[in-house]
């Protein structure tokens, strides 16, 4: 009902994050549909998973849980002032993130000096340059968030 149409985890988890902003309880949401939004998310990701899975050699294979998505993102969404930018399989933050830092590495995320954000995502290093996030967002495209579910833009 709510991820027919993705085809890929990563449009899932896109799909799941504005589906979180619109209908958890946090939100003024309605506890019973986001449970049933949850129920569908854990089905489908485990049917990705399992077809990328088969099509995929040993390096490439997912071996994350759909509850430890839903559980960072509704983290996320409870940090005041916190920017959430999804731009492919990254997230990235921005916005007044010192006062939840020591939060944000407890979640895994890495802090890009020249970028002054937190991501969580591996970066690849086929060279030294800093890509600009304006190239980012224009390759991967991007969803950004403020915290506490206000949306603030879409890129696509």
């Amino acid at each position: 009902m709510y991820f027919s149409d993705c085809k890929t985890i990563e449009e899932l988890k896109q799909k799941y994050r504005t589906l979180a902003k619109k209908h958890h309880p946090d939100a003024g949401g309605d506890a019973e549909i986001m449970k049933r939004i949850n129920s569908e998310y854990d089905i489908r990701f485990s049917k990705l998973q399992k077809e990328h899975n088969k099509n995929s050699t040993a390096e490439k294979q997912n071996n994350e849980n759909p509850e430890a998505w839903r559980e960072l993102i509704e983290t996320l969404m409870k940090l005041q002032g916190i920017i959430i930018e999804i731009c492919g399989t990254w997230i990235w933050l921005s916005g007044n993130t010192y006062p939840h830092k020591d939060a944000i590495k407890e979640l895994g995320f890495k802090f890009a000096v020249n970028k002054k954000m937190w991501y969580l995502g591996e970066l690849s290093r086929k060279n030294r340059k800093s890509t600009p996030m304006e190239e980012i967002r224009a390759e991967y495209g991007s969803q950004m968030y403020k915290a506490k579910h206000e949306r603030v833009l879409e890129l696509s």
